[in-house]
């Protein structure tokens, strides 16, 4: 619902104090997410082992909660990665660049959320206008986000909703680069973006699926994935030039190669790991997931 509140400002503030309106956007949307994060730091708590808002139980039932969810055993126990053995370990494993590859490509093509309010306005309409023509979009990204979170958490899938959804991005910028009517074009830009921010969290999801264990090398992992993935933003911002409105060739023919390949390799991964040695990278790994299976063999049914 951002396109609303950016409507409005950009409409109302325009020439207050001086300012351009789409300054006034910048400023008071940058002043909230600033307040908002100093805010959550005293709201949102860290591991459920450590926080004082649960009670014992409460912090136990997380705790189980997490086990069985995979996340880790082997930390309770005194048995952790430092730092630098997580970053080495993450490095030595080939399913991290894999899983950098791909957010990349998802990512990459994300960069047209940036420019869609200029891609829209390409169409005919004002800048105000435009701004609020960005809602159905996002509404639709937002239905379909939801919908395919919870069918792949039901089905436990990961492979093929991903796939799906990034065949749909590509399909939609196909029909973006080779049809000129601007209904068409507002209609797959619905469903380019509702494939494209749907697969971000599974992919992440897949990625700590994957690895799992033990749980400091998944934080790495993680880490280097989304930061990895993020660096699309240095070339994706040439990707959309107002000069090239309103086909924007370039930037669909692009991100369709990206949304494309990105298809083939979310269907090939699992085919490609199962080639991969299951073992740890390191040695530091190994003996961490070596206590990690003695603990899961060795376990009293019903220990917390």
């Amino acid at each position: 619902m951002s396109g609303l509140l950016a409507g409005a400002i950009t409409g109302n503030m325009e020439g207050v104090r001086g300012m351009r309106g789409w300054r006034w956007l910048y400023l008071i949307e940058g002043v909230c997410t600033i307040g908002f994060a100093i805010g959550l730091k005293f709201i949102l708590l860290d591991f459920p082992e450590t926080t004082k808002r649960f009670s014992l139980e409460e912090r136990q039932l997380a705790v189980v909660r997490m086990i069985h969810d995979r996340n880790t055993t082997a930390a309770r126990h005194g048995q952790k990665l430092t730092h630098w053995q997580s970053l080495k370990a993450a490095l030595a494993d080939p399913r991290t660049y894999i899983f950098m590859v791909l957010f990349t490509m998802d990512l990459g093509s994300c960069t047209i959320s940036y420019f869609i309010p200029t891609i829209v306005k390409q169409m005919g309409y004002t800048s105000v206008m435009a701004q609020y023509m960005t809602i159905p979009i996002w509404m639709v990204g937002a239905v379909f986000l939801v919908v395919l979170s919870y069918t792949a958490d039901k089905t436990r899938d990961r492979r093929w909703h991903i796939t799906g959804c990034m065949g749909l991005s590509f399909i939609c910028t196909i029909v973006c680069v080779t049809v000129s009517n601007p209904k068409v074009v507002y209609a797959m830009l619905c469903f380019y973006i509702a494939g494209l921010y749907t697969s971000l969290p599974l992919m992440l999801n897949w990625t700590s699926e994957t690895i799992a264990l033990p749980a400091e090398k998944r934080a790495v992992v993680v880490a280097l994935v989304n930061s990895v993935g993020n660096l699309s933003a240095v070339y994706g911002s040439r990707l959309w030039p107002s000069s090239d409105g309103p086909r924007f060739v370039k930037g669909f023919a692009t991100t369709g190669a990206f949304t494309g390949f990105g298809t083939i390799l979310a269907a090939l991964i699992p085919i490609i790991f199962s080639y991969l040695p299951k073992e740890g990278r390191t040695k530091a790994e190994r003996e961490i997931l070596d206590r990690e299976r003695e603990f899961v063999e060795n376990r009293v049914p019903g220990e917390v």
